[in-house]
């Protein structure tokens, strides 16, 4: 095989498939921004906070938006919480370590507030985090 014609054919298809790896992307972002945003929000709620308080909730809300105009549904985040990278699972380390320290839910990241969420839901790290709520539609594969 000529190789030089294989790679040659592979840019060709990259080049001409890369809009919708774009969109794939786009799509995937705004399902896992959705999911984490419908989820602290029901934390907040069983918390007693307000969600309307945590104003990055709204980048979660404009996502399950455009979502919705597309008809596509959102995902729910996987419980217990083994998927997480380390950085979040440092962080949330640290908030259950310092139980007093809470961030500025007008201020922080969506991220920040999760791990604070899952600090507060799961004190004791058992990695059981009780989500009574349920997300408003699940995603079917």
């Amino acid at each position: 095989m000529n190789w030089a014609r294989e790679r040659r054919l592979q840019r060709l298809i990259d080049r001409a498939t890369y809009p919708e790896q774009l969109e794939e992307e786009r799509r995937r972002e705004w399902r896992m921004r959705a999911a984490m945003g419908l989820w602290v929000r029901d934390a907040l709620r069983q918390l007693g906070i307000e969600p309307r308080s945590a104003t990055m909730l709204e980048w979660a809300y404009e996502a399950v938006e455009e979502l919705d105009a597309r008809g596509e549904p959102t995902w729910t985040l996987p419980e217990p919480f083994d998927w997480l990278s380390d950085k979040t699972l440092e962080r949330v380390e640290r908030y259950r370590r310092d139980t007093a320290d809470m961030p500025d839910l007008g201020e922080e990241a969506l991220g920040v507030i999760f791990a604070w969420c899952v600090a507060r839901l799961d004190p004791d790290g058992t990695g059981v985090c009780p989500s009574r709520a349920q997300p408003a539609r699940r995603r079917r594969d």
